[in-house]
C-alpha cells in the first residue's frame, strides 16, 4: 500500500493548484472552489454544458495543456477528470491511503475557498480561452460520406474513387504505386504548401478503402486525411465519388475470406522471413521489453531506433545482432514530453554524431502539440489514427510505450487482455509492421517467469520477450538482457549492457571463473557428459556469453572444486557431472 505523501509534499501540490488557479483566472476563467483531498489538491468549476463528447474533448484539451504547463517532480495533474462522472473526494472525509504512521498522519479532506458568487463561463467563452491557448477545438460532425471515405460506415461498404475524386477538384497525380498492402497517389504538389513539390506528397488508399495523407516536410507533420479531404473538397459531400470495392480492395466491413492451405504448399510456396533486427526482432513480430521502473526500457527502445535508422554497417548492434536495412520507427508513447524527449535525443547525439542523420526515420504520435498521446487499442477510432499515422510515415516498427496507457481493462483478466493485444496485432498486420511493446515486470518476477505483470496472455501473446534486470558487475549497476521467449529464431545467451554518460549502451564482458553453476547447467544441457573438452567450453561460452579461455577457467575451477569430473578416451579428455552432493556444495 502506497503511504500517505509527507507534510512538505502536500504544501508543494497546494502551491501548484493555486498557481494554476491564477493561470487560469488570468486567461478569463472565474474563482474556482479550491479543495485540499489530504493526499492531493483539486479546483472545482461550475460547468453546465451538456454532457456530449464534444465538450468532454475541450476540457480534455485544457487539461493535458496544464499538465504539460505544470507537471513536476512533486504532483502531476490528473487527466481524467474531464469525465463529469468521474468523484472528488468529499469534504469531511477522512483520507485513509496507506497505513497511518507519525510522520504521515491521516488527514482529512477539506474545503479551502468557495467564491461567492459561484460563476459560470459560458461555452463560448469557454472555446475562446482554448482559443487563446492555441488549442483546436474539435470539428463538429462531419457528413456520413466523409465517414464512409474513411471506411468507418457500419452500413456502407462502398470506398472512394480516389482518381475521379482528384480528377473532378483538378488535384494533379505524377504517378500512382503500390506500398505495402496501399496505394499511393503520388501528388504534383502538397494541398498544404505548394512549394512542396511533384512526389513530396500524397494521397494514400489502404485495400480496405481506408484514406491517409503524407507529407514528408516537418512543416506538415501531422496533417491527415481529414484535414487534406476538407483542404480539397471542403463541406462538399462524397456520395458521388463512392464506388463498390472490387477484387483488389475487398471492404474491411465484409466477412474475411477463409482458405485451406496443404503442408506441402506451405514448405514449397515461397514465404521469406525478413528480420527489422536479426535474432530479436522479425518482420510482422512483436517483442516484448519487460523491467523494472526505472531501467531504463524508454531509453532502450530510442536507442534501438536511432541505431536501426542508419544505413547497415559492418559493425553489429551490441556486437550480437545485425540490423539488414535501415528502418523507419514511430513511437506511441504517454511518459515523455516534448522537453524530455528532446533532452533525450540531444543527449544521446552527443554521444554518437552519426544519429543526428537517423533523427528523420523516428516520428511521435502526439496531441495538443504534444509528443505524447493516450488511447486505447481496442477503440477503432484509436486504431484507425494509428494506422494512418503509421501508413504516412511509412514506419516499419511501431514502439508502444508503455503498453497500461492503451488498455482500460483488468491487467489480471487473461480474455481482456488477449482482445487488446490483438487488437494490436490487426494495427500491425493492416499496416504490415513489426511491434516493440514496453511493459513492467511483476515484483515477484524471477528467472523462471516467462511473463511480466499482468496476465499470462501477455506473455501467450508475445513472440519475443525480452527481460530487462538489474545486475551488479564490480559495483557498478548494470543491465541483464535475457530472452524469455522466442517464437522464430533461437534465443539469444543472456548478456549485460552499460549506460554510459550519454545515454547510449555499451556491452560489457562479465567476468564468470569464479561461477561454476554455469558449467553445471552446460553438461547438462549436454546430457550430463562431454567426451571433448572443446565442446564443453563452446556451449559455456553461449551460455554466460563469455570467450573461451574465460570458459576454459570455468571449467578448470569447477574441476578443482570436486563439481565436475575429468576423464580421458583416448586422446580427448572428457568432462562428466560429479555427484549430487558435490555439485550441491
Amino acid at each position: 500500500k502506497k503511504k500517505p505523501i509527507s507534510v512538505k509534499r502536500l504544501k508543494k501540490i497546494i502551491a501548484v493548484r493555486d498557481n494554476i488557479a491564477d493561470y487560469l483566472i488570468d486567461l478569463g476563467m472565474p474563482k474556482p472552489i479550491a479543495g485540499n483531498s489530504g493526499n492531493g489538491g483539486n479546483l472545482l468549476f461550475r460547468l453546465e454544458y451538456p454532457n456530449k463528447e464534444a465538450v468532454t474533448e475541450q476540457i480534455r484539451l485544457l487539461l493535458k495543456h496544464l499538465d504539460g504547463k505544470f507537471n513536476c517532480d512533486c504532483c502531476k495533474i490528473d487527466l481524467k477528470v474531464c469525465n463529469p462522472g468521474r468523484l472528488l473526494r468529499i469534504p469531511g472525509t477522512e483520507n485513509r491511503k496507506g497505513e497511518e504512521t507519525e510522520t504521515r498522519k491521516y488527514r482529512e479532506a477539506t474545503t479551502d475557498s468557495i467564491p461567492f458568487p459561484l460563476k459560470m463561463p459560458s461555452i463560448k467563452k469557454f472555446e475562446a480561452i482554448l482559443d487563446k491557448l492555441g488549442l483546436e477545438i474539435p470539428e463538429p460532425e462531419v457528413d456520413s460520406n466523409e465517414h464512409r471515405a474513411n471506411g468507418d460506415s457500419d452500413e456502407d461498404t462502398r470506398i472512394l474513387d480516389v482518381p475521379a475524386y482528384l480528377e473532378h477538384y483538378d488535384i494533379k497525380v505524377v504517378k500512382t504505386k503500390k506500398f505495402r498492402n496501399s496505394t499511393l497517389y503520388c501528388l504534383d504538389a502538397c494541398v498544404f504548401n505548394s512549394n512542396h513539390k511533384s512526389n513530396e506528397a500524397a494521397i494514400g488508399q489502404v485495400d480496405t478503402g481506408k484514406m491517409f495523407y503524407q507529407c514528408f516536410h516537418d512543416s506538415c507533420s501531422g496533417r491527415m486525411w481529414k484535414a487534406a479531404c476538407r483542404k480539397i473538397s471542403g463541406t462538399d459531400k462524397l456520395s458521388k465519388f463512392m464506388k463498390e470495392p472490387d477484387d483488389k480492395l475487398i471492404s474491411r466491413k465484409k466477412n474475411k475470406s477463409y482458405q485451406i492451405l496443404s503442408a506441402k504448399e506451405l514448405v514449397t510456396g515461397d514465404y521469406p522471413f525478413k528480420p527489422i533486427i536479426k535474432n530479436l526482432l522479425g518482420e510482422g513480430e512483436n517483442t516484448i521489453f519487460f523491467g523494472t521502473s526505472g531501467i531504463k526500457k524508454s531509453f532502450l527502445s530510442l536507442y534501438l531506433a536511432l541505431y536501426g535508422a542508419r544505413p547497415p554497417k559492418d559493425d553489429m548492434l551490441f556486437g550480437k545482432f545485425e540490423v539488414p536495412a535501415p528502418f523507419t520507427t514511430l513511437f506511441v508513447q504517454s511518459e515523455n514530453n516534448k522537453a524530455n524527449t528532446s533532452r533525450r535525443l540531444r543527449l544521446m547525439i552527443k554521444g554518437c554524431k552519426e544519429f543526428e542523420k537517423s533523427l528523420k526515420s523516428i516520428r511521435f504520435l502526439g496531441e495538443n502539440n504534444d509528443c505524447r498521446i493516450t488511447g486505447e487499442l481496442s477503440d477503432p477510432d484509436f486504431q484507425d489514427k494509428i494506422i494512418e499515422v503509421l501508413y504516412s510515415t511509412k514506419a516499419d516498427v511501431l514502439v508502444l510505450d508503455p503498453l497500461i496507457s492503451y488498455h482500460n481493462v483488468e491487467e489480471n483478466s487473461n480474455s481482456a487482455m488477449r482482445n487488446e493485444l490483438d487488437c494490436l496485432k490487426d494495427i500491425c498486420d493492416t499496416a504490415g509492421i513489426s511491434a516493440i511493446v514496453i511493459h513492467h515486470s511483476s515484483k515477484s518476477w524471477d528467472s523462471k517467469s516467462k511473463g511480466g505483470r499482468g496476465a499470462s496472455s501477455i506473455s501467450d501473446w508475445a513472440d519475443n520477450i525480452i527481460f530487462l534486470t538489474p545486475e551488479d558487475h564490480g559495483g557498478e549497476e548494470v543491465i541483464k538482457l535475457t530472452c524469455q521467449k522466442s517464437r522464430n529464431f533461437i534465443a539469444f545467451s543472456p548478456f549485460c549492457l552499460r549506460v554510459t554518460g550519454e545515454m547510449l549502451f555499451e556491452r560489457i564482458s562479465i567476468d564468470t571463473t569464479g561461477n561454476s553453476s554455469v558449467v553445471v547447467e552446460a553438461l547438462k544441457v549436454l546430457g550430463g557428459e562431454v567426451s571433448k573438452q572443446e565442446e564443453l567450453t563452446t556451449k559455456i561460452s553461449e551460455l554466460s556469453d563469455c570467450g573461451k579461455t574465460t570458459a576454459y577457467k570455468q571449467v578448470n575451477r569447477a574441476e578443482s572444486a570436486g563439481i565436475i569430473v575429468k576423464f580421458e578416451e583416448g586422446r580427448s579428455i572428457g568432462y562428466r557431472l560429479a555427484s549430487d552432493d558435490a555439485i550441491a556444495a
